[in-house]
């Protein structure tokens, strides 16, 4: 049975609209805002010398400061709410759900994938087209493919973001509607980031890291101790609710209605998809980014590991959250609105204003490292390479505002017409993020696929998904992923075979720079005759530190969530399971790093 009975609303419990923050938690939320956005306009002038310094802060950025700011970017305030109400709907099970959009990234990221982006040496992905299928009109139409790839991806994100903001706001702001809430907590986020650039996007998001920390250590005492005593935790935790274990069909009434009765066959398609997804790189544009800006290759990969890490606290976050749910609040009939339920009814004056601190700084972190990211491929990879390629670095400044605020703009606007977070959110990572990861994961395994195979593969995708979304809107998975990931792979291989590969010259050095992995045969071959001394690094290593990465780092993440619900036996085995691959990670991973070549110069 769901812990929550989904038939009365919040104002009928709880005696109509909610009531203003008490001045001390009003103080605590202004001041923080004021804090940030003075933060961004101080690092303004280290922004402004050029476009270089404006998206990656010209290679000079620490990799536990890039590290900090991608972890913290993946707290992002709505899909909390998301994963919330997907633990309020069928437990502990909600966590499988999480691999669609890959939440074991920093599995890949550490051990080949972060450092194979970083030794690219470009500014943004769609330039990487450029290292990867060299100059001409297949490279320049994948580029630009990719570059709208990223635009529309940028503009569906901030949507997303702004429904979840908007959602959350209205709790604390009465009288307000979502859209208004939405457009003046994306104004504030907005104003930092578009002036500030990437330096001010790291240094304020290592500040929102430190904040997110604090408030979460801090929330978790209080909650764990709070419901202490709650019968309704106890029985909860010790059922079948309490248990990672997937069925394969739910049963329960509100779990049915929200599409998850073939509970076991969502699973594997998340699994899946997942899966693919992470062998493709990066699923956000602001993480390609993130390795873009490391130093060296062996940043890259520690950046892969302690973005992982210091996820973590977003698990117990959301735990403590549902565990106040359940102990103290009697339903509402929206469970995406059980998050700011909570926060407005079960926290007291001071510890609620620092929680929404946090999680207003989780919703900046995300929002403000996807405006930056997004705005660089529409500056550099529209604006510069086919609009004003002789354009000054003054000018590519103005021009990284002006693109700034007009994907917030767009995406805003179309977040108004959505009507739930998990609509956007789906429809981003799976008709979306199924429709084009095909193309992404061929452009590293395979050496005859082509920019005209990638051009091909993007654009089908994003015509599959836009159709799905525009006549299949409420197609289940199974239905709709396999027919939009089968036109993505006929369009890429087709386009790839029946077009001329790209040069020679271009894949041997992509080869011995990136050192990709896969079925580079003749390549290998070619760079062996030239160069005899080459030798590249080996790629079934890091597949085997892939596989010892990944349940380290998923047990890391269960493991608050069950000392959360009191499962000991399984929090100990989570435990045990972390400290043990950490062990061995230590001797086939952290030994074997590439040496601390400096890349700043690429």
């Amino acid at each position: 049975m769901a812990p929550l009975l989904y038939t009365r609303g919040i104002h009928t419990r709880f005696g109509g609209v909610p009531l203003p923050l008490p001045p001390a938690d009003l103080a605590i939320i202004l001041g923080y805002f004021a804090f940030v956005i003075a933060l961004g306009f101080y690092v303004h002038r280290a922004a402004a010398r050029g476009i270089e310094s404006y998206f990656l802060g010209e290679h000079q950025t620490k990799w536990w400061m890039l590290a900090a700011s991608g972890s913290s970017a993946y707290y992002d305030i709505t899909g909390t709410m998301w994963i919330v109400s997907l633990f309020m709907l069928y437990g502990v099970k909600g966590m499988w759900e999480q691999c669609i959009w890959g939440f074991f990234y920093a599995a890949f990221f550490m051990t080949f994938m972060g450092k194979w982006i970083r030794r690219s040496g470009v500014l943004t992905g769609a330039e990487w087209m450029k290292t990867r299928f060299g100059s001409g009109a297949a490279s320049e139409s994948a580029r630009a493919a990719y570059a709208l790839l990223a635009v529309v991806t940028t503009i569906a994100f901030i949507a997303y973001g702004s429904v979840g903001i908007g959602k959350f706001g209205q709790s604390f702001m009465p009288g307000w509607s979502r859209n208004a809430c939405a457009l003046l907590l994306v104004a504030i986020t907005s104003l930092y980031a578009i002036v500030g650039g990437f330096v001010s996007v790291v240094l304020i998001d290592l500040v929102h890291t430190v904040v997110l920390t604090a408030g979460v250590v801090i929330l978790c005492a209080f909650a764990f101790l709070d419901a202490s005593g709650s019968e309704a935790v106890q029985k909860l935790a010790s059922s079948d609710w309490g248990s990672l274990v997937p069925p394969w069909k739910m049963t329960d009434p509100a779990a049915v209605a929200a599409g998850y009765e073939m509970f076991g066959v969502l699973v594997i398609f998340w699994v899946l998809k997942g899966t693919i997804l992470e062998f493709g790189g990066p699923g956000q544009l602001y993480d390609f980014q993130r390795f873009l800006a490391a130093r060296n290759s062996r940043d890259a990969c520690k950046i892969g590991a302690l973005w992982g890490v210091l996820h973590t606290f977003r698990w117990p976050l959301v735990a403590a959250i549902v565990v106040l749910a359940i102990a103290g609040v009697a339903g509402t009939a929206d469970p995406e609105m059980v998050l700011p339920t909570v926060l407005l009814k079960r926290l007291p004056t001071g510890l609620r204003g620092i929680t929404l601190a946090a999680l207003l700084a989780a919703f900046m972190s995300t929002f403000d490292a996807t405006i930056n990211a997004g705005a660089s491929y529409a500056v550099r990879d529209l604006y510069q390479r086919y609009l004003r390629p002789r354009a000054s670095q003054r000018e590519l400044v103005w021009a990284s505002y002006v693109a700034s605020a007009a994907v917030v703009i767009i995406g805003v606007v179309i977040g108004f017409g959505a009507q739930s977070i998990a609509q956007m959110f789906q429809w981003i990572m799976l008709a979306l993020g199924g429709g084009v990861m095909v193309p992404c994961v061929l452009r590293w395994y395979w050496w005859r696929f082509n920019g005209w195979g990638f051009t091909a593969g993007t654009l089908s995708g994003i015509l599959a998904a836009l159709a799905q979304a525009q006549w299949f809107p409420k197609a289940p998975i199974w239905e709709y992923l396999p027919i939009v990931v089968g036109i993505n792979v006929a369009a890429s291989v087709a386009a790839a075979l029946l077009t001329t590969p790209t040069d020679r010259e271009t894949l041997k050095r992509f080869y011995k720079s990136v050192q990709p992995g896969g079925w580079w045969g003749p390549v290998a071959r070619d760079v062996a005759a030239e160069d005899p001394a080459f030798r590249k690094e080996s790629f079934a290593r890091d597949l085997v530190n892939t596989l010892i990465a990944v349940p380290w780092i998923v047990s890391l993440y269960l493991f608050p969530i069950f000392l959360m619900f009191r499962r000991w036996t399984t929090m100990a085995w989570c435990l045990g399971v972390t400290v043990a691959l950490s062990i061995v990670l230590y001797f086939t991973w952290y030994r074997h790093l590439p040496p601390a070549e400096s890349e700043a110069g690429k």
